[in-house]
């Protein structure tokens, strides 16, 4: 095992020299620096004080918040095609693709919100340097978004996106199950891929997000997340969207 994670992080490493510092390599690095025990590089790589953020955003203008979000809800519902999951993604649901690049009001609304939301994100980034995550700030970006709804027993395995310079998710509506704060049911998890050998007790700490209406969650594309199942008939719905690097833009998307 400490073999190939000697490796694995070489070869991180040599990607990250080359200057190819996307998600994958990041978090190839982070889970070698894991198996080996270097914890301190861990927390410098998975670093929630720096790169996480969770927020309440107000996308809506004069409109009230709730409202906004059932007019979005109701965009969605319309225009936007939601279908099952595809094979190789990282969990159940249904998705709607594309929904930032809708002309409806509230989705528009919502675009330019997320927009702006990222651009403050990067103008408060930590000048840590030679830290993988911030030398890799891209100058041009597009953001990729898609909503999800879910209920009963879908989930998303953890997963990171590949894609991905900064992934977020912005809460639209969740079942009334989702507010116990012990079961966490439709909560959202960010930690270590325990499915790849790697626990909290190896450094890399985790987190619960509460799927609450109007809350923005931020995070680096090579943070692993996942959700637990509400196990109910009421539907989670959330906007999930990537903010993807100019140069990676016009590659098809992988499982993200």
């Amino acid at each position: 095992m400490a073999d190939r994670a000697s490796r694995l992080r070489s070869e991180a490493r040599t990607l990250l020299d080359q200057g190819i510092a996307y998600a994958p390599v990041i978090a190839a690095l982070a889970i070698a620096e894991s198996l080996l025990g270097n914890t301190d590089e861990v927390e410098r790589l998975v670093d929630y004080l720096s790169f996480f953020r969770c927020v309440t955003i107000h996308p809506s203008g004069d409109v009230d918040d709730a409202a906004f979000r059932t007019i979005l809800v109701r965009e969605l519902s319309s225009h936007a095609s939601y279908r099952e999951k595809q094979k190789g993604k990282a969990g159940a649901g249904h998705y709607a693709f594309d929904v930032l690049d809708e002309q409806t009001p509230a989705c528009r609304l919502l675009a330019q919100e997320l927009h702006r939301q990222v651009v403050r994100y990067i103008a408060a980034l930590p000048p840590l340097a030679g830290h993988p995550f911030v030398t890799s700030c891209p100058v041009r970006f597009a953001l990729r978004g898609w909503s999800v709804a879910t209920s009963g027993d879908d989930h998303f395995e953890p997963h990171i996106h590949p894609q991905a310079w900064l992934s977020g998710i912005y809460y639209l509506a969740r079942p009334e199950v989702s507010r116990d704060v012990d079961a966490q049911r439709g909560w959202l998890h960010i930690g270590p891929p325990m499915q790849l050998g790697v626990s909290a007790e190896q450094g890399w700490s985790e987190r619960s997000v509460e799927p609450v209406p109007g809350r923005l969650v931020l995070m680096p594309g090579y943070f692993y997340h996942g959700t637990r199942p509400t196990f109910c008939d009421e539907t989670r719905i959330c906007v999930a969207f990537n903010v993807v690097p100019e140069e990676l833009d016009s590659v098809p998307p992988g499982a993200t």
